[in-house]
């Protein structure tokens, strides 16, 4: 391994950078391209032991939650803070803290998902409430409202610096289960909401104004989405799926399943399928071509990127696996 003193990359192939070390303190930045397998080391307190998220949407920007009470690589941020960090540009954009939510919370956190509507505004003069600012929105599921009230989320959203959040409480009946959902995105300018077993929300942001007060709350809508793909698994037994991905393209929102049966102790993958939402038809369909597409799915960050303009090979799919609790990030040169 090389030490490296800049997050910059010498080619125009992404670098996947996983955490390394005693106390997972420093980070490993790795080619998947690179010729010699070299990696590079390089200490990156921004994302040291926090929770981060990574989209497509975000534009390289991560949004990123200090949830680990011990962690001094950062002396001016403290736990529960939140922020938005550019790797690139190394710009940090301060967001209210989550401390709050955190502490209410005994046997840990369940912030299961955060989406950046589109990348802060570099002008700092424009009016910080309009409406098409950007939202950071966070999916919430509180433990202690299970226990007293029954299923329910709770949503979190705010603008780029602002110094409150604001919250919303979502609970409602789908087709005679309650709904459940876990993935957060922003596709063509729109907030979805998306779960697995196919659930899904559409959200938009809503402005109120009157008598010199501003408010925003969140529309909050079901939608149909009709799922008429099947897969024959030919010579295995006891099949169950594994687990399901959403990954926002440019142009497309795709749909990324790990199928897997048991052999023995053991768990083996015997397929991949990867489905596109119709938005005209409001339907799932089998993709048989990634095209310039090429995907990298990991715990909490989904990236799709073009393999013409970061010369990669087309239409591949990559995996990157978690280190024990710790997540890993897809930085695109």
């Amino acid at each position: 391994m090389e030490e490296s003193a800049s997050l910059e990359s010498p080619n125009s192939a992404p670098w996947l950078v996983f955490p390394y070390g005693g106390g997972k303190k420093s980070h490993v930045l790795y080619n998947i391209f690179e010729p010699d397998n070299v990696s590079r080391i390089k200490s990156i307190p921004e994302l040291s032991g926090k929770t981060f998220w990574q989209k497509t949407s975000h534009q390289g920007w991560l949004i990123i939650l200090c949830d680990v009470k011990d962690d001094n690589s950062m002396p001016n941020q403290k736990y529960g803070d939140c922020f938005l960090w550019n790797p690139l540009t190394l710009e940090t954009i301060q967001l209210p803290s989550l401390l709050q939510w955190i502490a209410s919370e005994p046997h840990g956190m369940n912030f299961i998902d955060c989406v950046l509507s589109s990348p802060p505004r570099n002008n700092k003069d424009v009016d910080s409430n309009d409406n098409d600012d950007p939202l950071v929105l966070v999916l919430y599921f509180p433990m202690s409202v299970l226990e007293v009230s029954g299923f329910a989320y709770t949503f979190l959203f705010c603008h780029p610096g602002e110094k409150q959040w604001r919250t919303q409480l979502f609970s409602e009946e789908i087709g005679g289960h309650m709904c459940e959902v876990e993935c957060l995105h922003c596709f063509k300018d729109k907030l979805y909401a998306l779960g697995i077993n196919g659930d899904y929300l559409e959200i938009e942001k809503q402005r109120q104004v009157g008598a010199g007060d501003y408010n925003v709350s969140l529309s909050i809508k079901s939608l149909h989405v009709n799922d008429n793909t099947s897969f024959p698994f030919r010579g295995a037994r006891d099949v169950f799926l594994g687990q399901t991905h959403f990954v926002e393209g440019h142009d497309e929102l795709y749909m990324v399943t790990r199928n897997f049966n048991r052999r023995g102790s053991e768990k083996v993958m015997i397929s991949i399928s990867i489905m596109r939402l119709d938005f005209i038809l409001m339907e799932w369909k089998l993709v048989n071509s990634l095209g310039d597409h090429v995907l990298f799915v990991g715990r909490k960050n989904r990236i799709c990127c073009s393999a013409a303009k970061l010369g990669l090979s087309r239409g591949c799919l990559y995996y990157t696996s978690p280190v024990h609790q710790f997540d890993e990030f897809c930085l695109p040169m």
